[in-house]
């Protein structure tokens, strides 16, 4: 028989079903494509959840299935949709379905089967993308889906309570509207208020009715029966009002909700976030009338903030949590097998005549695919039937790689989907459609060509775009002919991203890497001109080639031979331990280790820091270095990693082990050499050249390709350590001290250490409270959770406790309000805790703790301090670092809340001091910075007693006047001092400065500005010794501090008549000195001036208000004395008149001051009023004014200076020019005003201002 060769043309084609996506607004209860769904572990994962909480019990309701493009998102939605509403018309697909997960999810297909014995269907409700603001989209969703289902005349109870409030809008502001409609209701024999309780009774008819009417009321618009109502209410009443009907509740599905995000991602402090969070809040909370919703998107909800502030991030955050996120993204088992029903045979016969002429193609096919285990899982047979012939023409590889580049970079026009059905250039189907040869393969670089866009575009962290700019250089360095390297760089472009290469980690897994030979498998081309190709790429700097793992990757090289320069530089340069224990710190960091038992006990975050060790500073790691390890010190423990180079050096570092004395530090000793110097020189070359300027500017390319060898070098090194550093290598041993000599043991894994550093940890730090708020008890809380926890102290502080009962009682809320941060602070740290006992619904009492005994351990710690402190300042470093020391090892974020819980019973003679300066009032901010910066802060505790008692219950009633309510609430210390120098400040300056008072009187006065800056050593010590006569036994309460109130009140009293005794003084002088010949007595400063005066007058023969004089304070003293001012502020005056200032501001200088020139004015004003009445040159002027008579005025002639002619001229000048519109009798005016304004008496200053003040008014 004739052997006729086979064509390959138009044996496979694509089944029809993977023609178009899913859409499931258009194909909700489309059997056919819920038959062909295929489950996958997370996606019956998600399906059983959803299926639970929609049983009576469930409580969580509101979901989000998030996936790439292209994963079958939608087709689950569809599943989902169906099964829900036990669709009868999709029953036997979803048979299909069941039998599917009960063969490989067993638990899943039990959910299916435990909702469906319910007999309960919810209603769906299908959106998809955005359709508007969410509000107005969901009430459309759901009119749409009642309309769907026969169920549009359903009347839940918000409908008619809609109707009732358009008909009160209508009376309230449209009454032509409300008149219409009364009239229409006449003629269908209604009145408006038989309607409204009609409504108001819930009768459909009535709804009907007023729905029928309301377009003739509206312009033809037709009534919205959920406007005004809330979203909540809305679906919470229709889905009560679907009592009676077949479904139990709603069932919302948002396809490519996405969408509705992206265009809203910058709005997360906006209305339609918060509708969205409440909306799922309210479906969390629907019972038994059931709302459930479920949101489709490609990644996160938090995912689509990525690019925004970090507020916005955390918000959105946030909001998803209110959520249950479920990664639906497909298993790329499932995929292959998605993959091979994708790809249909069309002439079965042909197929098999086809195989046979290939077997030997097949054959290396499925050994390839073996060796290099690409599809696990799967014998030689399987691989074969399911894959290597199911899925021609796909090259093994292209299938292996497909969903993983697809669920990396696919985007909604470019799935995996789009690529095996899509009618489109670069697809699966157009390459069937021009396939015109005997044998040919898709190898991975035609999905390179598909897919090269999307690759591309993924910029964000992690993304694919350096790989595209690596494909794009490397292909710039290729002929445009030369096919054989475009396929090689394009092939390994897919490897590259799809390559089993963890670069987190920076370890390979398996062999899916882009090695010489796979790279020649993937192209079908013979190694070694592949090899050929790469090499010129390489020669070329577009290729490099990692010998540390043995594959190829993209780089851009410079035309420096590096390999040379680091030899260079390793002879030039060799390096101290030192500096490559730093190296390795920084490039190959040691790991960190959590004993996580312990930390789930305890409720708190310990961990271990990992460091390198050489065998010379072994020793090093002293308490004094554990509590400066970190930024935040205090270190839990450490993990020492021991470098050991050879057999002898391990063997030595065992030795000065055993010899160390106990500590907090394990060892990690290799069992073998170390093989690191090599890479570690090489590593520290690579750096200083790096740092070298000139010469990494020989080149633009250089930095990329020292970058290069870096990342090449680091990744050496550390598979070189991970003997000593990877526990499941069991490399290497692990020595401890149990407290009586050190151990060992070859530990096995991550589970043993933290079992280990648990046990270690219970042993150290065996007096550590459980206090369950993870959030604050750490080394560094967040801002928000430190703030929250001041506000917590401050609410405490804000109550005064009762220093003769340690029984101090508070309100068990502590007035504060909310549920936030510092009420969860509030309940863990002082309820929970035991500090604060409750003793009834409301209040408690501040105590040592009775449920916990670390804790009450930690209590007398600190009361042992304080009492230490009694009557002696204390550094506070000394008890923070007791309480941060094992074996209590607390956190610092908690002891703030925790010490001054301890401390308030004796808030009230408690004085912290920063820097030596007392911190008057005591507020969280105080604790907070005592327990961040120790050393700058002391505490002291002052004496309390009966004395103390009576001396602060005198001050209370002599500062209460000066003190708001809400200042009470402070600490006594900082009160009391705050309205003593209230008291003192209300007092005239002079009361404040004068020595014209008792030494007693002077020192109360010092005390008070003394207590602004140390009340505690004022109040406790000071201001009892001034007060207290020694005359009164302190057992006798009532007569003392009636002894100290009166001692007190002499004291004030003779502060405050200092100023009165300054003008009894005043106005002796004033007698002695101006009217000593007065016939009677003269009883007031002014009485005596004015006196004085008259006399001058008389000898004159003229009155004084007549003479002008020269001197200016003679003119001022008569002016002073002559006015009207009242005798209580006549002094306050004269003061002004003779020193400018105030009497009130007086101190003791300023009384002979005023006494010397108020003497020198009177000598000076006799002296010119004598002149001026006997000198015949004085000018005498007589003016005649027709309301105000003959006025005569008296003065000196004068001289004119330059300054003074040319003022004249220049007035001469103004009256010349600018007065030549004026009349002569108008200029004449303007002169005679001049002149009394110069000749004007002068006003005293009380006198102006009360002319100013009229003015004003």
């Amino acid at each position: 028989m004739l052997n006729t060769q086979v064509s390959s043309t138009g044996l496979r084609t694509i089944s029809p079903h993977f023609q178009r996506s899913i859409n499931l607004t258009y194909d909700a209860s489309n059997a056919e494509y819920v038959a062909s769904y295929i489950p996958t572990p997370k996606g019956a994962r998600a399906l059983a959840t959803i299926l639970n909480n929609a049983l009576e019990n469930g409580s969580q309701r509101a979901h989000v299935l998030h996936a790439p493009y292209g994963s079958g998102k939608s087709l689950l939605g569809l599943v989902l949709s169906a099964v829900i509403s036990q669709d009868p018309s999709c029953s036997s697909s979803l048979d299909t379905v069941q039998v599917r997960m009960e063969r490989v999810y067993p638990i899943a297909a039990q959910a299916v089967q435990s909702y469906q014995a319910t007999k309960q269907r919810l209603l769906p409700v299908i959106l998809s993308g955005d359709e508007g603001s969410l509000s107005t989209a969901l009430i459309r969703a759901l009119t749409r889906s009642l309309a769907s289902k026969g169920l549009g005349d359903l009347r839940p109870r918000t409908q008619f309570q809609a109707a009732l409030e358009t008909i009160d809008l209508w009376e309230r502001s449209y009454p032509d509207v409300f008149q219409n409609l009364d009239a229409r209701l006449v003629q269908e024999n209604h009145t408006i208020s038989s309607l409204c309780e009609d409504l108001e009774a819930i009768q459909p008819e009535a709804l009907a009715l007023f729905e029928r009417l309301y377009p003739d009321m509206a312009a033809g618009a037709r009534f919205d029966p959920y406007a005004g109502v809330s979203l909540a209410d809305a679906f919470h009443d229709t889905a009560q009002a679907l009592n009676g009907t077949k479904y139990d509740g709603f069932f919302i599905i948002w396809d490519e909700f996405g969408r509705f995000v992206e265009a809203r991602a910058s709005e997360a402090f906006g209305p339609e976030a918060a509708f969205l969070q409440s909306f799922a809040e309210f479906c969390n909370r629907s019972g038994s009338h059931q709302v459930h919703l479920v949101l489709i998107t490609h990644r996160l909800l938090s995912g689509y903030a990525a690019d925004l502030p970090t507020e916005y991030q955390q918000e959105w955050a946030r909001i998803a949590e209110r959520f249950q996120a479920h990664d639906v993204t497909s298993d790329p088992a499932v995929t292959y097998r998605l993959v091979s029903e994708a790809v249909e045979t069309t002439d079965q016969i042909a197929w098999q005549q086809f195989a046979k002429q290939h077997q030997h193609t097949f054959n290396n096919l499925t050994a390839q695919s073996l060796e290099l285990d690409l599809f696990e899982g799967l014998d030689d047979t399987s691989l074969r039937q399911q894959i290597i012939e199911r899925v021609w023409p796909l090259h093994p590889l292209t299938v292996y790689a497909l969903p993983r580049l697809a669920n990396q970079v696919a985007q909604n026009e470019r799935t995996l989907f789009t690529f095996l059905a899509a009618d489109e250039p670069g697809t699966l189907q157009e390459k069937l459609a021009r396939a015109n040869s005997d044998w040919w393969m898709l190898r991975p670089d035609a999905i390179w060509d598909y897919f090269a866009e999307a690759v591309r575009l993924d910029v964000g962290p992690g993304g694919t775009h350096a790989t595209w700019s690596g494909v794009m250089y490397a292909l710039s360095k290729a002929s445009s002919n030369d096919r054989l390297t475009q396929v090689i760089v394009k092939a390994l472009g897919v490897l590259t991203i799809v390559g089993d290469v963890n670069v987190q980690s920076q370890t390979t897994y398996g062999r899916i890497t882009p090695t010489t030979e796979l790279l020649a498998w993937a192209s079908g081309t013979e190694e070694k001109e592949v090899a050929s190709c790469l090499q010129r790429l390489k020669r070329r700097r577009a290729v490099a080639f990692r010998h540390a793992d043995g594959y190829w990757t993209f780089t851009r090289g410079s035309d420096v031979d590096l390999d040379a320069e680091i030899a260079a530089a390793i002879e030039r340069n060799t390096p101290s331990p030192i500096q490559i224990r730093q190296l390795l710190e920084r490039d190959a960091p040691a790991p960190f280790h959590l004993p996580r038992s312990y930390n789930q006990e305890r409720g708190m975050t310990r961990y271990f820091w990992g460091l390198y060790r050489w065998l010379d500073d072994l020793g090093s790691i002293s308490e004094t270095f554990l509590k400066q390890l970190g930024p935040d010190g205090y270190a839990d423990g450490v993990v020492a990693y021991v470098l050991t180079t050879n057999s002898v050096e391990r063997n030595q570092a065992i030795q000065l082990l055993e010899n160390l004395s106990d500590s907090r530090v394990i060892y990690v000793i290799p069992e073998r050499p170390l093989l690191i110097k090599d890479a570690l020189n090489e590593l520290f070359a690579l750096h200083d050249m790096q740092n070298d300027a000139a010469f990494m500017h020989k080149d633009e390319r250089l930095p990329n390709e020292v970058a290069f060898f870096i990342e090449d070098a680091q990744r050496r090194l550390i598979r070189a350590l991970q003997p000593l550093l990877d526990p499941m290598q069991r490399g290497a041993s692990w020595w401890w001290h149990d407290g009586s000599k050190w151990r060992s043991e070859r530990v096995k894994g991550t589970k043993d250490v933290s079992r280990l550093l648990s046990r270690l940890c219970t042993q150290w730090f065996n007096q550590t409270p459980i206090l369950n708020n993870e959030s604050l008890n750490q080394q560094e809380p967040t801002r928000l959770q430190i703030n929250a926890a001041i506000k917590v102290i401050d609410a405490l502080l804000s109550h005064q406790s009762n220093d003769e009962d340690d029984r101090s009682i508070l309100p068990l809320d502590l007035n504060l309000t909310g549920y936030g941060p510092d009420f969860l602070i509030m309940r863990t740290m002082l309820i929970q805790s035991g500090l604060l006992k409750p003793i009834s619904d409301e209040y408690g009492v501040l105590e040592r703790p009775s449920n916990s005994e670390t804790l009450a351990i930690i209590w007398d710690e600190v009361q042992e301090y304080l009492r230490k402190a009694m009557e002696n300042e204390r550094d506070t470093a000394i008890l923070i670092d007791k309480l941060q020391s094992p074996p209590f090892g607390l956190r610092r974020g908690v002891l703030p809340v925790l010490l001054a819980a301890m401390m308030w019973p004796r808030s009230r003679v408690l004085t912290i001091r920063h820097k030596g300066k007392a911190i008057s009032p005591l507020t969280g901010k105080a604790f907070t910075d005592l327990c961040w910066r120790p050393r700058e802060f002391t505490i002291e505790v002052g004496p309390w007693d009966r004395r103390h008692a009576a001396l602060w219950a005198v001050l209370e009633e002599r500062c209460q006047s000066f003190l708001m309510p809400q200042e009470r609430e402070h600490q006594p210390l900082s009160y009391l001092s705050r309205g003593l120098l209230r008291w003192l400040q209300a007092r005239p300056r002079y009361c404040r400065d004068t020595n014209r008072i008792s030494q007693d009187a002077r020192q109360l006065r010092t005390l008070i500005y003394d207590a602004q800056s140390d009340p505690a050593r004022v109040l406790f010590y000071d201001l009892l010794a001034l007060l207290d006569n020694g005359q009164v036994d302190p057992h006798s309460s009532v007569a003392y501090q009636e002894m100290l109130a009166t001692q007190l009140a002499q004291l004030i009293d003779e502060i405050d008549m200092a100023y009165q005794a300054l003008l009894y003084d005043l106005d002796r002088f004033a007698e002695e000195s101006f009217a000593n010949d007065a016939p009677a007595r003269q009883l007031t400063g002014k009485a005596a001036l004015n006196f004085w005066m008259a006399g001058l007058e008389q000898q004159s023969g003229k009155t004084l208000s007549t003479f002008r004089f020269s001197d200016h304070l003679a003119q001022r003293l008569v002016a002073t004395v002559r006015s009207g001012e009242e005798i209580d502020s006549f002094w306050d005056g004269l003061s002004e008149a003779v020193l400018g200032l105030h009497l009130q501001d007086w101190n003791d200088r300023s009384l002979e001051t005023f006494k010397n020139n108020l003497l020198e004015a009177k000598e000076r004003l006799e002296r010119e009023i004598f002149e001026l009445t006997e000198n015949e040159s004085a000018i005498e002027l007589h003016v005649v004014l027709p309301e105000e008579g003959k006025q005569t005025y008296r003065f000196r002639p004068s001289d004119l200076s330059p300054h003074g002619q040319r003022i004249l001229q220049n007035f001469k000048s103004t009256l010349e020019i600018a007065g030549r519109p004026l009349s002569p009798d108008e200029r004449r005016q303007v002169v005679l005003a001049l002149l009394h304004h110069v000749l004007e008496e002068p006003k005293s200053n009380n006198e102006r201002r009360r002319k100013k003040k009229r003015r004003q008014q």
